[in-house]
């Protein structure tokens, strides 16, 4: 689709991509397809209709549902030849193309390039939107409890899957930092030697453990455990 495939186009029988979309029985697939804005009343040259070739009982009640709705949810305009239907992936919301947004997006924490088309219409966009600003906020805030609310409050949310894992390492790092932060502060007055080697062990192995998950903390709270390791 990224590189202009025609998903209108149809084969000898007269299937389109949505006709082998339900084909699959996968409604994943099929919600994939509904974001291309075909037919669904289309039929192929055996008289078949996308919701003939579905077995998927789950499937065939969301294309009943699709069917069923005869206007835009959101502006109301009637859909016909022209005005195609499209479904919303996280409210399954049947709307036209202009109350949607289409894009890609990361699939996964780890993706390099953003692979996976996803429709949604603009009222859940919107939510999403307002909760990843909310997020990238509280990150940018450096506070502890606000980033861990944020992120808490995203977990039910269609976030962008790298802002979520920068949510989640952000979180680790302040709490790592936090704690790291509250044993110097107990270190101000030590009463003997054993503690003391306690302490800096205790401290060492604070760094030690955040370097193993790969927790870059700050320069100023590193040089400040240096400071009280040697004093």
């Amino acid at each position: 689709m990224k590189l202009g495939c025609d998903p209108s186009q149809v084969d000898r029988t007269g299937n389109n991509a949505l006709h082998q979309a339900c084909a699959s029985n996968r409604m994943n697939t099929f919600k994939l397809f509904m974001s291309l804005g075909i037919d669904l009343e289309y039929k192929n040259a055996r008289s078949h209709m996308p919701i003939d070739l579905v077995m998927n009982k789950d499937v065939v009640d969301l294309i009943k549902k699709c069917l069923a709705t005869k206007e835009c949810t959101i502006c109301h305009k009637h859909f016909d030849f022209f005005n195609k239907r499209y479904i919303c992936s996280i409210q399954d919301e049947i709307v036209c193309k202009k109350c949607c947004k289409i894009d890609y997006y990361y699939e996964t924490e780890e993706s390099a390039e953003k692979d996976m088309r996803d429709c949604r219409c603009l009222n859940c966009q919107k939510q999403i939107e307002d909760v990843e600003k909310d997020l990238n906020d509280a990150i940018e805030s450096k506070d502890l409890a606000r980033v861990s609310e944020k992120y808490a409050v995203s977990k039910g949310y269609k976030i962008d899957e790298h802002l979520k894992k920068l949510a989640r390492y952000t979180e680790d790092k302040l709490r790592r930092q936090k704690q790291i932060k509250e044993h110097l502060d107990s270190l101000k007055v030590v009463e003997n030697h054993k503690t003391i080697l306690k302490s800096v062990s205790v401290l060492e192995k604070m760094i030690e453990d955040a370097e193993t998950n790969n927790v870059i903390l700050d320069y100023d709270l590193l040089k400040e455990v240096e400071d009280q390791n040697k004093r």
